[in-house]
């Protein structure tokens, strides 16, 4: 209807009690009129959205029994709602909207500034309740039970709010990007909560469990110690403080006569999380975790060996804790010339290995997943790295290799991320599909003004004659713009002769290249 053209206003099609409302109009003061609730044959409860208009004010009429915020993206602007005086299910104090009976506080205004107290007889904090509110300090009375989810959404000024003892329900991201949030303690009645509640809140100085409380309940398995694993190193999406982090592990049963999963995450890797903490930079968990070893002076380890000949061994495994492992030319007289496959897999302690020369063969995987390995010397004379073979080392810095080699098999230097610049030397014959992706080169510096990265340069000699598995395979692409979800480029421009392997590869796969005579 004309009159109505500012809003559109359907059932939502899973809850016949509620009415999806999009307002769509040009003001910044929207009133919701009464005659459209009423299409709905009954007061009913709406979804409120917008299309990112900044509204500064919202008049509810009489037949609204709640609203709900969550795609209500125009109210960074909001400064005051209010509601229809005889409306029975909801009323407006100063500004704020709550449930008649004044238990529930739906919304407050975004542009609230300072402090806020939330008046006693409030029991439940409404999801989205607080979200983007630019107060500093809010004050709970002891009358409340729930915090809903995303209530404190981004209140990127909120630096003190008190959890009253008579919460028992903080749902998922209620404090989520509190960046300034600096004290927190969850009351003994909360006994589980998801594990973003408090995402990106790196502030937090202070944190504390007043009770034993489940947070990775909705997490198992590997996805369980991969989630863990991130959250410590701080490579997950949102960083979390380090004392909300070690309250989390303190979460953790210790007890035999209380055995589960997470007891059992934490014991079956310890060492994996202390690695985690170790490029996270949080040295209090890497000192608790430190403190639930056995025996951490324990760390002497043992090369174990294969023989090959009389004169000849390979390297069959490592066992042991050591951050440097050099590793010895001769072993019980047998020169040692190669490293067998997965030897050093999943070594969560080594930060450095030294190889002596006479090796010239290393297998599959060698040092796969090695997250704190920095770096290693390769020996002279090595002609292949084999696949997987620095796959997952995150934390790789350096790496040089020989004039020797030949050959950089399947996924060799896949995902080492902190692996700032290669060489890639003059007699290289082949590249494995994934052999270089993800890794730091992939892409120039971060922009500072700008979002994204910046292009880099990388060189692929004349030499190679095949490279596998197409653009996608080989290097990483990103997306291309923050407005363009879904659309992914690469940022790197390659440095190739014409006419080469290199060459017809990049303009294949369309990536930027630049043509090098071949004197360069």
């Amino acid at each position: 209807m004309e009159e109505f053209k500012d809003f559109e206003f359907k059932a939502d099609w899973h809850n016949k009690d509620r009415w999806n409302l999009c307002y769509v109009g040009s003001d910044s003061e929207i009133i919701i009129p009464a005659e459209l609730i009423a299409q709905a044959g009954k007061p009913v409860g709406i979804n409120l959205s917008t299309d990112n208009k900044e509204i500064t004010g919202i008049t509810f009429p009489d037949n609204v029994i709640d609203v709900w915020f969550g795609m209500f993206y125009g109210d960074k602007e909001l400064t005051a709602i209010h509601v229809d005086p005889n409306n029975p299910f909801m009323k407006e104090m100063d500004g704020i909207l709550f449930s008649k009976d004044e238990k529930t506080l739906i919304q407050a205004p975004t542009k609230m500034q300072g402090e806020y107290i939330v008046p006693h007889g409030v029991e439940i904090i409404y999801n989205f309740a607080f979200r983007y509110s630019e107060l500093e300090k809010i004050i709970l009375p002891d009358t409340v039970t729930a915090i809903k989810n995303s209530a404190f959404y981004r209140c990127e000024n909120l630096f003190s709010v008190n959890i009253p003892d008579s919460v028992t329900k903080i749902d998922g991201n209620a404090f989520h990007w509190c960046k300034k949030l600096k004290s927190i303690s969850v009351p003994a009645g909360v006994n589980k909560i998801e594990f973003n509640v408090f995402d990106s809140s790196d502030a937090l100085t202070e944190f504390e469990f007043k009770g034993e409380v489940d947070i990775w309940y909705g997490w198992t398995g590997k996805d369980l110690i991969k989630h863990i694993e991130q959250q410590l190193s701080g490579e997950f999406h949102w960083a979390n403080s380090e004392a909300y982090l070690l309250a989390c592990l303190k979460q953790f049963p210790r007890t035999n006569d209380k055995p589960n999963q997470l007891k059992a995450a934490l014991d079956e890797n310890l060492q994996r999380f202390i690695a985690a903490a170790k490029r996270g930079n949080r040295p209090n968990i890497v000192e608790f975790l430190n403190s639930l070893k056995p025996d951490s002076s324990q760390k002497n380890g043992a090369l174990n060996v294969t023989v090959l000949s009389d004169t000849e061994a390979e390297i069959e495994n490592y066992t042991g804790e050591e951050e440097i492992i050099e590793i010895p030319s001769v072993i019980e007289g047998r020169k040692i010339v190669s490293i067998g496959p997965d030897a050093f897999k999943d070594n969560f302690c080594v930060t450095r290995i030294i190889i002596p020369d006479g090796v010239t063969k290393i297998g599959s995987g060698a040092f796969s997943g090695c997250k704190s390995l920095k770096n290693i010397n390769l020996p002279n004379g090595l002609t292949v790295l084999s696949k997987n073979i620095f796959c997952d080392c995150v934390s790789l810095e350096t790496l040089e290799l020989p004039k020797t080699l030949t050959h950089i098999e399947n996924a060799a230097l896949k995902n080492c991320e902190k692996l700032g610049s290669l060489i890639l030397p003059d007699g290289l014959l082949s590249l494995g599909k994934e052999s270089l992706y993800g890794c730091l080169f992939n892409h120039g510096p971060k922009l500072e003004t700008t979002w994204g990265y910046t292009l880099a340069e990388f060189t692929i000699p004349a030499s190679v004659e095949k490279i596998s598995g197409g653009g996608h395979g080989l290097f990483a692409r990103y997306p291309a713009a923050e407005d363009k979800f879904g659309v992914f480029e690469y940022k790197i421009k390659l440095r190739v002769v014409k006419n080469s392997a290199a060459h017809k590869f990049a303009a294949k796969n369309r990536i930027k290249f630049i043509l090098l005579s071949m004197q360069e």
